[in-house]
């Protein structure tokens, strides 16, 4: 028996022609959609353009300036100075000129920072100056912020809290400007010329003027090196003071109220007006002042006067603290006159040849005489050490007057 298939028409079947009109408008509708982005981008790009013109020319101006973070200074002489006017445009102010102008002219501004408040008013956010001592010179007290930068010059009196720093070269007290940046014009005081600078210092400075005439230098070369270095001395005093002040921080030790670095090789600090702290050099600093607040002061009454002496505390040989009970003043003045008397005595040395009569072409090096002179005393002494009893016995009758601090 025959099946019936059903039909549902014939079956259409799409011709060449057909497709490609199909696929044709699938493209003009694709360019279509992409000029309309383009369109819109372009129009964007206009209307942020007309904006930012605005905004630069028209909207925007300030109409009112103010100044936070200022507590030295008058705000309307440091708006003044800024140069910023009413009716500028608010983004066409430029932060680094401003920064620039108020920096040169105030010294306690260390950093200025704009906070715009829309629509129209411009906010001079400034950061203050930290002073970290005050330096005693012949003509007054400099005052040095944290950067190195002299924020006043010629004070008479200071602020209660205010760290007095003694024996640090100075090469100019010109306001505003920062230790250990070479002073190309003007009058400087030399190192040489400073009343702490020993007789060595003075006589290697004088070869070294000598030699500068033999090398026919220049009088502007020659004022020039002078001027460098003067600008090092003056910057290894400040490090030797930023060391100090680094420890502090790291330590928390205060009531520090005098500093004096008249001898660099044994730094001195004055503890809450009543005790003078020998340091030594600037290595293991903040240990050494652990040392004196957490070891020390523990160990004395608290009306001590005198002197603590941490020198070996962070060195190889076991930490020792000695303690001499005296008037702070007294202490004070008898370290400085050392050093004046240790700085007069020290004589520079001086290249003297010898001649050796038996043979007078044969000259002698100073050095190596004294090599040879030293080896034979050290000899005799050996020699004589057993009558005399061990080296420490006799060493140790310097420190008779001195108390040892229990360290442990």
């Amino acid at each position: 028996m025959k099946q019936k298939i059903l039909s549902f028409g014939p079956v259409r079947r799409s011709s060449p022609s057909r497709a490609k009109a199909a696929a044709s408008g699938r493209r003009r509708r694709r360019r279509r959609t992409g000029r309309q982005t383009l369109n819109y981008i372009l129009l964007m790009l206009v209307a942020l353009s007309i904006f930012s013109v605005l905004s630069l020319t028209v909207f925007f101006k300030i109409e009112a300036v103010e100044v936070s973070g200022n507590a030295m200074y008058a705000d309307e002489e440091l708006i003044e100075s800024s140069g910023v006017q009413i009716g500028d445009n608010l983004f066409r102010v430029s932060v680094k000129k401003v920064e620039e102008r108020l920096i040169e002219k105030f010294p306690y501004v260390e950093e200025v920072h704009f906070k715009r408040v829309f629509p129209a008013k411009l906010v001079l956010e400034i950061t203050q100056a930290t002073p970290l001592g005050a330096v005693d010179t012949s003509v007054g007290y400099l005052i040095i912020g944290r950067s190195g930068r002299i924020l006043e010059a010629n004070a008479v009196s200071l602020p209660e809290a205010m760290t007095v720093v003694t024996g640090m070269y100075i090469s100019s007290p010109a306001v505003g400007r920062r230790l250990g940046t070479v002073v190309e014009r003007g009058e400087i005081i030399y190192p040489e010329e400073v009343q702490q600078t020993n007789a060595f210092d003075q006589a290697e400075a004088a070869e070294r003027e000598e030699e500068a005439k033999r090398q026919k230098i220049s009088n502007k070369e020659r004022d020039r090196i002078r001027r460098q270095e003067a600008a090092e001395a003056e910057e290894d005093g400040f490090k030797m003071l930023t060391y100090l002040v680094d420890a502090v921080e790291e330590t928390g030790f205060e009531n520090i109220t005098l500093i004096d670095f008249s001898d660099p090789l044994n730094m001195m600090i004055v503890y809450d007006g009543r005790i003078m702290v020998e340091l030594g050099s600037e290595a293991h600093l903040a240990l050494k002042l652990q040392a004196v607040e957490k070891v020390a002061l523990e160990n004395l009454a608290d009306d001590f006067e005198g002197t603590l002496d941490v020198t070996m505390v962070g060195s190889s040989t076991p930490a020792e603290i000695w303690s001499r009970p005296g008037d702070i003043q007294s202490e004070i003045d008898a370290r400085r006159k050392f050093i004046e008397e240790a700085q007069e005595e020290e004589e520079p040395e001086t290249t003297i040849w010898f001649q050796d009569s038996s043979n007078p072409e044969l000259a002698l090096d100073p050095d190596a005489l004294a090599a040879a002179n030293s080896a034979a005393a050290k000899a005799a002494a050996s020699s004589s050490s057993a009558a005399s009893g061990p080296p420490e016995q006799a060493s140790s009758s310097s420190r008779d007057e001195l108390a040892t601090v229990p360290v442990g």
